[in-house]
């Protein structure tokens, strides 16, 4: 019995770590014949500076089963450890309000996703799915990059509602180090990563929980059902994004086995990567990258973010439609997305005799993923590329994603 897999998917959590980098650009002053060290060039010298917002992401092995060489952010499936009735213990939870008050943050206006509204076993329903999960992203998170999503057990016991002080005008995560478990944290990664339920040890032996309270919901997207001839190599998943600030750049180390090189870029870079042929990613990341385009700093993204608190996240399954010279994801609210979509059966793929530029004409609402030919190489003989188009206003006052202009070189 598992707590994170139904009949056709697995449920898993992914986490966007976000940091704010702040580029310097000094302008000299106009002055001439003045000696560099004077004051007076010091003076009239103006330094401005630009904010870009940076993101990690991972490069998944080459003999992974799901994904290979592609660049995801970190995360993975649900495990039933995060959903164990013992982190009640962890944090130090005796009673239903007690729960409330640290959990109630995790609260929406409704739930629109399955994989939170959806009853569980007995064994896996004390813990919120909205917090489990978050332990999940946590947990894959440590497990794949070392960055560990902690804070103190006593921060939980200043204050009678400790969730609203704990989410208060709090900017950024708290990213657990400490020097003196530099290498009991080491030796902690690898028992994790051979047995989730090893990361409630970890967090009763250093005395701290994983911080849920900076973890901000993004989006939720379940992956498509595929024709027969390619199902037994596709493995779905019901995922969960999440996002969070870091004030700092933690240390990162790639596990060597499930990810092999990390980077910290901005969106503008990947996605420009992605459209040189130098990386690959999929739809998802595509779309929550370009979502990013439209903030500068982590203080405009968190305003944002506070703005729409208490939204569900929406479940998202792009839909794979052919047409006469193309193939596009057609994701939900686009003209072409099904009334009533298939959830199971990838058999089926919707096939329009028209070209992709009579379907534009003739969409009158669009949001989806547009399939490019990318030029072939040695290297990358099936190289291609998403590109967007969304002239809708997305649901629950999220933002757009900003489109680009794509050109197959």
């Amino acid at each position: 019995m598992s707590a994170g897999t139904v009949k056709h998917w697995r449920e898993a959590a992914t986490l966007m770590l976000v940091h704010c980098r702040t580029r310097f650009t000094p302008k000299r002053s106009p002055v001439e014949n003045i000696c560099e060290s004077s004051d007076a060039v010091r003076k009239q010298t103006i330094n401005s500076s630009t904010e870009d917002l940076e993101i990690l992401v991972l490069k998944r092995s080459s003999q992974s089963s799901f994904m290979p060489d592609f660049y995801v952010f970190p995360g993975g499936a649900a495990a039933n450890a995060d959903f164990s009735e013992k982190w009640l213990d962890v944090f130090g939870i005796a009673s239903q309000k007690a729960r409330d008050n640290l959990f109630g943050f995790a609260r929406t206006k409704s739930n629109n996703s399955p994989m939170f509204s959806r009853r569980r076993d007995p064994e896996f329903s004390s813990i919120p799915s909205e917090i489990a999960f978050r332990i999940c992203a946590i947990r894959e998170t440590f497990e794949e990059s070392g960055v560990l999503i902690a804070r103190s057990t006593k921060s939980l016991h200043v204050v009678e509602s400790p969730w609203s002080i704990l989410r208060a005008n709090k900017e950024h995560c708290a990213v657990y180090h400490s020097e003196k478990d530099t290498t009991k944290l080491v030796e902690w990664r690898q028992r994790v990563t051979a047995d989730p339920m090893q990361f409630l040890g970890l967090c009763s032996d250093l005395g701290i929980v994983p911080d849920v309270w900076s973890l901000y919901d993004w989006s939720n997207w379940l992956t498509p059902p595929v024709p027969g001839n390619i199902k037994k190599k596709w493995t779905r998943f019901d995922t969960a994004f999440y996002l969070c600030c870091l004030k700092d750049l933690p240390c990162v180390a790639e596990d060597a086995s499930e990810t092999v090189h990390h980077k910290w870029v901005t969106p503008n870079e990947i996605l420009q990567d992605c459209q040189q042929g130098k990386a690959d990613f999929a739809p998802p990341q595509v779309y929550e990258m370009s979502r990013l385009c439209n903030f500068t700093s982590t203080h405009q993204l968190l305003h944002f973010i506070n703005e729409r608190t208490g939204q569900p996240m929406e479940q998202m399954m792009p839909v794979l439609v052919n047409c006469a010279d193309a193939k596009l994801y057609i994701l939900p609210g686009d003209t072409l997305y099904p009334s009533q979509p298939d959830y199971t059966d990838g058999s089926k793929i919707p096939v329009f005799s028209q070209t992709l530029e009579e379907l534009t004409k003739i969409s009158s609402r669009k949001h989806r993923c547009i399939v490019v030919p990318l030029s072939k190489t040695p290297e990358a003989p099936q190289r291609v590329l998403l590109k967007l188009e969304c002239n809708i206003t997305p649901p629950h006052n999220h933002v757009k994603p900003v489109v680009m202009d794509v050109q197959p070189n």
